[in-house]
Parts: structure tokens; sequence; C-alpha cells
């Protein structure tokens, strides 16, 4: 028997960059991203992950929004994670 779970994991971490400044008011913006954790924020460089935890939500469009925010200079994907949970999946011969 297969196991198998309804939604995948779906991760990426990105950089953000700002300006000391601004690094605040992008904390706040994005404190409004669900899925988002900001993991370590100093002098305008923002580590974070962004979980896809809505299956209509494309993390493309959130990189997008993100890279948006006023004030923010640039955002660089670091690392991306897939895994649709296929475990212990026997593969016919």
């Amino acid at each position: 028997m297969n196991e198998t779970h309804e939604l995948p994991i779906n991760l990426v971490g990105l950089v953000v960059s700002t300006t000391p400044q601004n690094q605040q008011k992008l904390r706040t913006a994005l404190d409004q991203f669900e899925g988002a954790e900001i993991h370590y924020m100093d002098n305008g460089k923002c580590v974070l992950t962004v979980e896809q935890l809505n299956p209509k939500t494309r993390l493309a469009d959130v990189i997008t929004d993100i890279n948006n925010i006023p004030g923010v200079l640039s955002t660089a994907i670091a690392y991306h994670h897939f895994d649709n949970y296929l475990t212990n999946q026997e593969q016919p011969l």
C-alpha cells in the first residue's frame, strides 16, 4: 500500500535586500505573508523561508510580491525544496 499525503511541501529560501533604514518596514511587510518565516535580519539583509501553505498560491507570485515591497532592492532565491510526500511507494515493474 502506498502512503501519500494530501499536500506536498514546497519551500523556498530567500535573501531579500533593503537599506538598513527600511529594515523594520520590510519586517512588518514580510510578517503579512502566509508561510513566511524570517530567520535572520541585519544591516538591510533578510534571510527567510516561505512555505506554500495554500496550493492555489504560487510561490513565484509570492516572490514577485516580496520583490515589489516598497524599499526592497533585490530578492534572490537561495534554496528551493519540493517534496511530494510519496513515501514507501512501490513502483510496478
